[in-house]
């Protein structure tokens, strides 16, 4: 239910919907999900549910439409391989260093501008968010670059993810 709530927030952004946002999920048997920016989550979660079921349940590793493009697709490659090498990665959780949703948009920037000028591409953001229950806990990952706390008060997920994606939406100037 709460990775449900989740991809909703998520695909349902502005960002998204501008196809600046790529979706990984790690479940806990360590399995990589694809999710293809173009796919439209089921809005309730019985349909959500029996799509989880087709991509894990039946052994076939895809759920597609009828014309075959792939929607969901599950991957032997772990979580990590798919990072950028100019990729910065965040744990979002609570607990540890909150940064305001400005002061995120002015790290992000001012890191940025300095990265593409040194290597000539565009730094990219990667953020981690542990999704197994309804508490923003700090995802048991080693390959993090930082940590942010996105809300002063215990937020879900979803919400976690909502104040994420509102940042570079402001960035990007995506409306």
């Amino acid at each position: 239910d709460i990775i449900h709530q989740t991809l909703l927030a998520l695909f349902d952004s502005p960002l998204a919907k501008a196809g600046r946002l790529h979706v990984l999920i790690n479940t806990v048997r360590n399995r990589c999900i694809e999710i293809n920016p173009r796919t439209r989550i089921p809005r309730t979660f019985k349909r959500f549910q029996g799509l989880m079921s087709q991509l894990l349940g039946q052994g076939k590793g895809t759920v597609t439409t009828p014309d075959g493009e792939v929607l969901f697709k599950i991957s032997t490659n772990p979580v990590h391989a798919y990072i950028p090498e100019n990729g910065k990665v965040y744990i979002v959780a609570s607990g540890v260093e909150y940064r305001s949703a400005q002061q995120l948009v002015k790290d992000f920037a001012s890191e940025k501008c300095m990265t593409s000028k040194i290597l000539k591409e565009p730094l990219q953001a990667v953020f981690v968010v542990n999704t197994t229950n309804d508490k923003l806990q700090p995802p048991q990952v080693d390959y993090f670059t930082d940590a942010l706390d996105v809300s002063q008060y215990p937020i879900t997920p979803p919400v976690a993810c909502s104040k994420v994606v509102e940042v570079f939406e402001r960035i990007w100037s995506i409306w």
